[in-house]
């Protein structure tokens, strides 16, 4: 094959793959638009491979959710609650054809943490450099990114077409409001004890790498079970492939 021949066949297929990247995110920021009815969810941020650039056909959706201090698994449940109605949320963490096109809610942190806890490494430094802003206020998104300066050169929000404003609407409104005080207190401590129950049931049933990231407290949730350069040995790591967590 010419040089010719190969340059042309490259340019084809970076054709594919910047149709395939907008039709992903045009799909992406339609069903990202539920989290502006979820209660207590300050920002989100797309995050993983649609962030990176690196799309695939069978790609899912990464998010980073910030949720209100006290109510993350409030945050949590409303999530899954809503995405799961329309079919949109990833269950299983093997099969790929299945999680294409789903929002992956597997990480959660509050207003109260500085740093999502990526590796400090360059596969880190890129994450965070590549985070989406979709939903949240300005200011909010500001803060986020200046309180990891230490470990990103990133420190502010720009100015980007997929950002989709404050996220603010009236049903998201009424159950901040519905569930501000003791009742949304008692609701989080509930739904914390039957979610960390099922959390640790599922682990329960899973053989995990050493570095995976799973996090689970007042602060953190997140179920990163692989990463690199673990996710292409995912069928070997993983002793169920109907794992759901």
């Amino acid at each position: 094959m010419g040089f010719l021949e190969k340059e042309r066949k490259n340019n084809i297929n970076n054709r594919r793959l910047a149709v395939l990247y907008d039709k992903k995110w045009r799909k992406f920021l339609k069903r990202a638009r539920l989290f502006r009815f979820i209660p207590f969810v300050i920002t989100v941020f797309g995050a993983g491979s649609m962030a990176l650039g690196s799309v695939r056909k069978h790609s899912d959706f990464d998010v980073l959710i910030i949720a209100k201090k006290g109510r993350i698994f409030t945050t949590r449940f409303f999530s899954v609650l809503f995405f799961d109605f329309f079919g949109w949320r990833r269950k299983s963490i093997i099969h790929k054809e299945e999680a294409s096109d789903k929002i992956c809610l597997n990480h959660f942190i509050t207003s109260s943490v500085e740093d999502p806890g990526w590796p400090y490494n360059n596969y880190g430094e890129e994450l965070y450099c590549s985070l989406i802003p979709l939903f949240g206020a300005r200011e909010d998104i500001n803060n986020f990114f200046f309180s990891l300066k230490k470990i990103s050169s990133r420190v502010s929000f720009t100015e980007d077409l997929r950002y989709r404003g404050d996220g603010k609407s009236f049903l998201k409104s009424a159950l901040e409001k519905l569930f501000s005080g003791f009742l949304g207190n008692t609701l989080e401590k509930i739904l914390k004890f039957f979610q960390l129950k099922r959390i640790k049931k599922s682990l329960s049933k899973i053989s995990l790498p050493k570095k995976a990231r799973i996090k689970f407290s007042d602060d953190v949730l997140e179920f990163h079970p692989l990463i690199k350069p673990y996710s292409d040995k995912l069928d070997k790591v993983l002793t169920s492939s109907e794992i759901s967590i």
